[in-house]
């Protein structure tokens, strides 16, 4: 954002992509959800294949239930891994007016 808006002529489109952040955290939905993608943040394809599929599948990407993953999945797994999990996050709540 800052280089796009820093040169705006030499954009032709921007992406902003928005972290998850788990609420409501008590949640255990949303709890589980958030130790899996910590999990394959953490591990990439060294997660448990269970948990690594699971997570895809609830994060929407096109995965099968059996057998081996796409290539475009493993990709994306690869280039998240590593990457601080947004459980991390500990946004303020907003003050009602």
């Amino acid at each position: 954002m800052i280089a796009a808006s820093r040169a705006p002529e030499r954009v032709r489109s921007l992406t902003l992509l928005e972290p998850a952040i788990f609420l409501p955290a008590d949640d255990p939905d949303v709890a589980r959800f958030a130790r899996l993608g910590d999990a394959v943040l953490a591990h990439g394809l060294d997660s448990d294949a269970g948990m690594l599929r699971e997570f895809l599948m609830i994060a929407g990407a096109p995965v099968p239930r059996e057998g081996p993953l796409p290539e475009e999945a493993k990709r994306g797994v690869r280039r998240a891994h590593g990457s601080r999990p947004p459980s991390e996050a500990r946004p303020q709540r907003s003050q009602r007016l």
